[in-house]
């Protein structure tokens, strides 16, 4: 289950040929750098951890996988769903970015 190439359109560069969803490509903010004020409200922050910024859809859940344009994969580590008048309309999520060799 080694991968040959990190851009294979059946495994997405991981090897596996099943137990995924479908990649789905979305827009959103990706802010290594968060100001103090976004850490605190996830706890635990390491200084490799990223802030993503979406739209309610799709919605994220822990563990679920992003990779950025240049290939780098990151893992969802908590999830901040923002609400108006009952209506999820952004998700900020903190990333933790993936090793190449995990």
């Amino acid at each position: 289950m080694r991968i040959s190439y990190g851009d294979c359109d059946v495994c997405h560069g991981t090897g596996w040929l099943d137990g995924y969803f479908a990649a789905m490509s979305v827009k959103g903010m990706l802010n290594p750098n968060p100001v103090i004020n976004q850490i605190t409200m996830y706890g635990e922050w390491r200084p490799s951890d990223s802030l993503l910024t979406i739209l309610n859809h799709p919605p994220l859940v822990v563990r679920d996988v992003v990779v950025d344009e240049k290939g780098q994969r990151w893992a969802v580590r908590a999830v901040r769903r923002i609400e108006r008048l009952g209506f999820s309309i952004e998700q900020q999520a903190q990333l933790s970015l993936i090793s190449f060799d995990d």
